[in-house]
């Protein structure tokens, strides 16, 4: 009787989430949303249509291996509780600006970054391609850190 409860529970949740997780429920820049999110709704097969180019988009995660560009222009911003992430790209009016806001906060906080998605093809076996997304940030007061 205990297993029924708890299976039942279990089926419960796995359908809330994944009613949750919808693309429908996703407003790109009305609040900052996960990594993951922004993961799962851009990464598309290449022959679906992309709606999502060029729009405004609000993203919370946290900085990782900031140190590893030596142009200072990518950096990867991960979802640290599945390791989702995406690159972000900083336009290069900014680079020395946004580099020294990342270096002078506390890269344990969340990062929050406004910027503009683009989208770029990748070819994941001989016969599949998805499209991927990048975010192009374009000022330095489009990145925080909390």
């Amino acid at each position: 009787m205990m297993k029924n409860r708890l299976l039942f529970i279990a089926i419960l949740i796995l359908i809330t989430l994944s009613i949750s997780c919808s693309k429908e429920n996703i407003i790109l820049n009305e609040e900052y949303l996960t990594v993951s999110d922004i993961f799962h709704y851009c990464n598309v097969p290449c022959s679906e249509k992309i709606e999502w180019e060029g729009k405004e988009v609000k993203v919370k995660g946290h900085i990782h291996n900031y140190m590893l560009d030596n142009e200072k222009k990518v950096y990867c911003l991960i979802d640290i509780r599945n390791s989702n992430y995406i690159e972000i790209y900083v336009d290069s009016s900014c680079i020395d600006a946004v580099f020294n806001k990342i270096t002078s906060s506390n890269i344990m906080n969340t990062c929050y970054i406004t910027g503009t998605l683009q989208s770029f093809e990748m070819c994941t076996t001989m016969f599949k391609c998805d499209v991927g997304a990048i975010i192009l940030l374009n000022s330095v007061n489009d990145i925080y850190f909390k």
